[in-house]
């Protein structure tokens, strides 16, 4: 297969774009909706006599009218989400084949484990969020709200950047080099799928094609050495007619 190349890049764009569309939506929806938390009159410390807040900290106050969504459900989805994404594409769930490029039993089995494995970012996400509902942070509905906005951007911001996890031949690779990849094949074949298995049978088809131009032109050359040396002998016989005796 081709060599790993600006993954690095790709993934800080990938966190940057998702992160900041999970914020800005977590941050534009507070402040729409005004829901108050499950814990808000004691934050508030309310006097049922005035109906004021006796509380004189304003941001326990404000941070106690911002339930809906939740910032913490959303955050972690989306960082855990991105993080799965990329395990899920070095694994390659749908590449079954091992370097000689046979399928094996053991091949599947790794796959398998590998693909469990990366589902433990999610894991974590699940218990943070939980975690806001236990602590009565939170109501439920906050939590799936940011779960979901979580979750999208997450989603959104991979496929930007990467193929589909369940490509079998380009996942785990930056978007941008399968597309310079496909570009160079005559072929283009399409994110996902199509007659190729791998990386490398598409940069053995590019070798083929190149030996196939190689072979053209040579033919060419000799048509054209041919072609030439036909008129020559043309030439030579309407310069130097031979003489009737």
């Amino acid at each position: 297969g081709l060599p790993l190349k600006g993954d690095s890049h790709a993934s800080f764009c990938m966190y940057f774009v998702g992160r900041s569309i999970s914020g800005c939506l977590v941050a534009c929806l507070k402040l729409y909706c005004g829901y108050f938390r499950p814990m808000f009159y004691s934050k508030c410390q309310l006097d049922t006599e005035t109906g004021k807040c006796m509380n004189e900290n304003e941001d326990d106050v404000t941070d106690s009218h911002r339930s809906f969504p939740s910032g913490h459900s959303a955050l972690a989805f989306c960082t855990m989400t991105m993080m799965t994404l990329l395990l899920l594409g070095k694994v390659g769930p749908q590449r079954f084949w091992n370097t000689s490029g046979q399928v094996t039993p053991t091949t599947l089995l790794w796959k398998k484990v590998g693909c469990l494995l990366s589902l433990g970012p999610m894991a974590l996400a699940v218990y943070i969020s939980a975690s806001r509902i236990h602590d009565y942070k939170h109501h439920p509905a906050d939590v799936l709200a940011g779960v979901l906005i979580g979750y999208a951007s997450a989603t959104f911001a991979h496929s930007l950047y990467y193929p589909s996890v369940n490509s079998n031949w380009c996942a785990g690779y930056p978007l941008e080099q399968t597309l310079m990849c496909m570009s160079s094949s005559n072929k283009g074949y399409p994110l996902g799928g199509g007659e190729s298995s791998s990386l490398s049978a598409v940069m053995q088809n590019n070798n083929n094609n190149d030996d196939d131009d190689d072979t053209f032109l040579k033919h060419n050359r000799s048509r054209r050495s041919t072609s030439e040396m036909t008129s020559d002998d043309e030439i030579s016989h309407d310069e130097f007619p031979l003489e009737s005796v």
